[in-house]
């Protein structure tokens, strides 16, 4: 048997090195993660948070009440479900008031004025259960310097509403500048005061 030289031996094992590492499997090497962008985070709150109410629009406001113990201050505007002393339920609504233009000053004042207008206040009757009559004898008004405020009926002094109808007393009133009040007085009894302003500019 014929033994192999040292320079032959060295050249197999130079040559057998090389192909052992192309037969080598490669090894893998990791991917790098995605990186999470700004939306994906928030889609991922949203799915952690699950679904989300939509809020419902703020329900109206609520009606206030008065009775023969307890009157109600209101804007002018606004409604009031009061409880007659004889067990009549009645929705009471001021409206206005409604001013006639401001007649124009020949001459120009430094100070405006205070002029005198005049308007209407009309006040909605409602009756919800029994019999209801009110009329312009009812009703009070003064101003903010305490005056007072004479209202006269235009159309029928005294409206009578019977359970589930309306009808509107209307009266007509001279305001000065400012501000001033309505009061509805029933049997003697104060229901509501409802204010409001008059601007004469």
């Amino acid at each position: 048997m014929r033994s192999r030289s040292l320079p032959a031996l060295l050249l197999t094992a130079a040559l057998a090195v090389p192909l052992a590492a192309c037969s080598a499997p490669a090894s893998s090497v990791p991917s790098e993660a995605p990186t999470a962008t700004a939306e994906d985070s928030a889609q991922a709150v949203v799915r952690s948070l699950g679904a989300v109410p939509v809020p419902s629009a703020p329900s109206a406001e609520p009606t206030a009440s008065a009775n023969a113990s307890h009157g109600a201050v209101l804007a002018i505007g606004a409604p009031v479900a009061a409880t007659l002393p004889d067990g009549s339920s009645v929705i009471l609504t001021a409206l206005g008031p409604d001013t006639a233009p401001v007649p124009v000053p020949t001459s120009h004042p430094t100070a405006a004025p205070d002029i005198p207008i005049e308007g209407t206040i009309t006040v909605r009757v409602k009756a919800t259960s029994g019999s209801v009559a009110i009329s312009a004898g009812d009703l009070d008004c003064r101003d903010q310097r305490g005056r007072t405020v004479a209202l006269n009926p235009v159309g029928p002094a005294t409206v009578t509403v019977a359970a589930g109808s309306q009808a509107d007393l209307v009266v007509r009133g001279t305001f000065h500048d400012g501000a001033a009040q309505v009061t509805l007085r029933h049997a003697g009894h104060a229901l509501a005061l409802w204010t409001f302003n008059i601007e004469n500019d």
